[in-house]
Formats: C-alpha cells, structure tokens, sequence
C-alpha cells in the first residue's frame, strides 16, 4: 500500500517559493521558528493577525492560509490580485513580485486612499459614538491606536518631521487644552449673562409700552 503524501501548508508552500529557512522566515514575520514549525505540521492554528500580516506582504489572501486541521487535504492558497489559485512555486513567485509592484503604487496612493475610504467610515464611527454618549471615550481609544501604531512601525520621525503641528501628546493630556477652548473664559461668561439680562429688560419694556387692553392677562400668562 503507497505511503500517504504528506499534507504541505500554504504557509510552508510561500517559505519553500522564497527558498528561506523555518528560521529566516520566522524572523521576517516576527515570530518564532517554532510556531511556524508547528503551523506547517498543523498543530497550530495561523491566528487572524499572523495571517494578515502574511497578506500584506506576501498578496495571499489571509482566508486561503487557514486550513482545517484535521482535513486530509489541505488547499491552495490564493491570491490577492485575481483571486488564483497558487499550486506551484512558480506561481507563488509570480504571486509576489507581483503584488510587490502592486502595493508599492498603493503605498504611494494611501493618503487618497484613506481620504477615500476611511474618514467617512470614521466620521460615522464618531457620530455613531455621540449618539450613545461614548464619543470621548471612542475619540482616545483611536488616538491611542494612532500612537501605539505609530510605536509599532516606528513612524515618531517621520510625523514629527513631515508636520510641526502634530503633538506627541496623547489625547488625555490634551483634555486641558480642549476643554479651555470649549469653555468660555469667566469674563465670556458675565458677559453672556449681561447681554440675556439688558434684552430680558428691553422685552419687559416693550410689554409695558403696549396698551392695556392688549396685554395679557395674568390669568392668560399662567395657562399660557
């Protein structure tokens, strides 16, 4: 009876195109060799974040990587670009180079990306978040996602150097500084409060300058 084939992970299919060990494969994606190990074997699941991170750089769709374990066979993984179906290493190489070329003309657009795509979904984000009295909690959750990024692909300089109006404060420290441009100053305040007064005195002065027989009555004022 023929020995059974040994089942090959999408995963191990992309290590063995780019002819790299378990351990230099590892270290491009930041992870340790032997959870690729154990990923390629199938004694691991991938994980959402490991296999999003292998799309971006790799132009896999992340939903082809992940396999059922316990499956006899596993699929192919497919592309991002064209959604195919990438059965060899030839492929997969083309795979790549490809969507290399591709998402450096994205990177080179993301700006008008996101300006196209993502601040009305943010808009709507915030608005949704007002409606249910959260918009400020909702406003440092993503001010804190803004600046744990901006850690994580050590982008401090280039925001710092591109403009001189962005603040490396984090968004509860800048709650002074909103809240004293939303409040009015004590003296805004006596003002307001003297100009409601002076036009209150010139309504009742008017009301008094009008015939008796055309005011209202108090009776008429009370069920009013």
């Amino acid at each position: 009876m023929p020995a059974r084939a040994r089942r090959v992970h999408p995963v191990e299919m992309i290590r063995q195109s780019l002819e790299m060990s378990r351990a230099r494969f590892a270290k491009l994606l930041g992870v340790s060799e032997s959870r690729i190990e154990s990923i390629e074997y199938g004694s691991r699941g991938l994980g959402d974040d490991l296999a999003d991170a292998m799309m971006f750089r790799f132009g896999v769709r992340a939903e082809s990587l992940k396999v059922n374990r316990k499956a006899s066979r596993w699929s192919k993984p497919k592309s991002v670009i064209g959604g195919k179906s990438l059965s060899t290493s030839r492929l997969m190489k083309n795979c790549i180079l490809e969507w290399e070329w591709f998402a450096g003309l994205l990177d080179q657009k993301a700006v008008e990306i996101f300006d196209l795509h993502l601040v009305h979904r943010l808009r709507e984000l915030i608005k949704a978040a007002t409606q249910k009295n959260v918009g400020l909690m909702v406003s440092f959750s993503l001010d804190k996602w803004v600046h744990q990024t901006v850690d994580d692909f050590g982008l401090r300089f280039q925001i710092r150097s591109s403009s001189k109006r962005t603040s490396s404060r984090y968004f509860s420290r800048n709650l002074v500084d909103i809240g004293r441009i939303l409040t009015p100053s004590l003296s805004r305040q006596k003002a307001f409060f003297k100009r409601a007064k002076a036009a209150l005195n010139a309504m009742r002065a008017d009301a008094n300058r009008l015939p008796k027989s055309t005011r209202p009555s108090r009776r008429r004022r009370r069920k009013a």
